[in-house]
């Protein structure tokens, strides 16, 4: 019997296998980056000692089972990957988005406050919708922005606008620029969804790879005489459903 087989069972025993994190979150990554530690020094174990690899095919966890474990462990660490990126895309996303959205308020603060000040004409003023409370969500602000902006341009005392900084060409940029703001806000949906189905595919590798992990200690007890009882056979077969469907759709095709 290999020799440091009881301190990692014991590490093994105290590792919360049942306590992944179900959503990413900054800082939470060392439950995985344990659980995928824990695997690869099983693997590696159990593949040196080859009496232990001769009594674990008697009792049906063959050496195909075993490296099944190393697929598992190679799809974990690429989900962890692939969330690490896709995090990093998101934060970028965001942080273009948030700079952008920073200016663009900026300018429709400035103008509001311009408005106000050089006119006079109650029907302008209320064609620009400047009376109404500053929008502060994304998309309602956009939405307000551009209706202001658009009734300047159609304003008959534009001119005066102009005299105080805000020409046409500026309120034209103002109508560019949150059309780009609009774009990089689907930018962020559209990575926050990419960072989302990596995070369930990386929760999925890791609760494949507890499964093989678990039973594969199951039958090494077995093997060691640790417990008379073998896995059970319903363990057994949701464990297999699962290892066949993710190896099979994702490392041996």
């Amino acid at each position: 019997m290999p020799s440091d087989f009881d301190p990692l069972a014991a590490a093994l025993r105290r590792a919360s296998f049942t306590a992944v994190p179900t959503r990413f979150v900054d800082g939470q990554e060392l439950p995985i980056s344990e659980a995928i530690d824990v695997a690869t020094r099983l693997v590696a174990l159990v593949r040196a000692d080859r009496p232990l690899v001769r009594l674990l095919a008697v009792h049906g966890f063959t050496l195909k089972k075993i490296e099944e474990g190393l697929a598992l462990q190679a799809a974990a660490e690429e989900m962890v990957e692939a969330c690490r990126s896709a995090l990093a895309l998101r934060d970028a996303a965001k942080a273009k988005r948030d700079e952008a959205w920073t200016s663009a308020k900026e300018e429709y603060l400035d103008f509001r406050a311009v408005a106000r000040a050089s006119l006079h004409n109650v029907a302008d003023l209320a064609s620009l919708g400047i009376a109404a409370p500053f929008l502060p969500q994304l998309n309602a602000f956009v939405a307000q922005a551009l209706g202001s902006y658009r009734a300047a341009q159609r304003l008959s005392s534009a001119r005066i606008l102009a005299s105080e900084g805000f020409s046409p060409g500026r309120i034209s940029d103002a109508v560019n620029f949150l059309g780009q703001l609009t774009d990089l806000e689907a930018l962020v949906v559209g990575a926050e969804s990419r960072l989302r189905h990596f995070v369930d595919e990386r929760e999925m590798a890791i609760v494949m790879l507890n499964l093989w992990v678990r039973d594969l200690l199951k039958a090494m007890r077995v093997a060691l005489g640790k417990t008379r009882r073998p896995p059970s056979a319903s363990a057994a077969k949701s464990a297999e459903r699962v290892t066949t469907r993710f190896v099979g759709q994702r490392f041996l095709r």
